[in-house]
């Protein structure tokens, strides 16, 4: 799940994660690209991975900062940037190209806007409920969660009622982040007029998480 960077070459390739995604899931794309001929980055953003118990004290700020930096350090010598950015990565990449300029833009079912209405309560929950467990009730046998699951212990007995009342209480999420979440699709929507770059948005019409109306 940390970050990864591989390849020397003048066409350079910057990769943004999702919430509360890693490096890991990108990846097959930026191994495809690496194939290709090109230099790919893909960083942690700050609060995530192995720092996902600080997540509730990151804010957007930190994880535009962190991709300014990096598309910096990789924009020196090359002649080609492309910013990719998937779900809440392709947010903060819109959100980022509108200074950084990158020669192309691809978003990849970028985040705008939490699927529930109960977002606009946020900012208030947050004083009565600091912290969430989101699958304090995950149904087990549902494919879906067991994938998520999968993808962060993969060696963890699903199967185990043990283990499967441990993850109820011990993933936990800090309200303060979906605000976060929700202001940087905020950032999203009202940047995109102003960028410049040439851009390509990739959008699963299944998807429930990012909903293609809101893309």
């Amino acid at each position: 799940h940390d970050s990864f960077s591989a390849g020397d070459s003048d066409k350079r390739a910057l990769f943004i994660h999702g919430f509360p995604g890693t490096p890991y899931e990108l990846r097959g794309l930026a191994e495809a690209l690496l194939e290709r001929g090109w230099q790919i980055s893909v960083p942690l953003l700050p609060g995530f991975g192995k720092e996902i118990v600080q997540l509730g004290s990151k804010t957007r700020h930190d994880w535009l900062t962190k991709i300014s930096n990096e598309f910096e350090l990789l924009k020196k010598g090359s002649k080609h940037m492309l910013l990719v950015g998937f779900s809440m990565g392709g947010a903060l990449s819109l959100t980022s190209a509108v200074s950084l300029k990158p020669h192309q833009l691809i978003l990849l079912a970028p985040f705008s806007k939490l699927p529930d209405w109960r977002e606009k309560l946020l900012p208030a929950v947050r004083y009565v409920l600091p912290e969430l467990r989101p699958f304090e009730r995950a149904d087990f046998n549902d494919a879906s969660v067991r994938a998520e699951f999968k993808k962060m212990l993969p060696d963890a007995d699903l199967d185990n009622p043990e283990i499967q009342k441990t993850l109820r209480k011990a993933v936990t999420l800090k309200t303060e982040s979906l605000i976060q979440l929700r202001e940087i699709g905020k950032l999203a929507k009202a940047n995109a007029p102003k960028v410049s770059s040439p851009s390509v948005v990739i959008q699963g019409t299944e998807d429930t998480t990012v909903i293609p109306p809101y893309t």
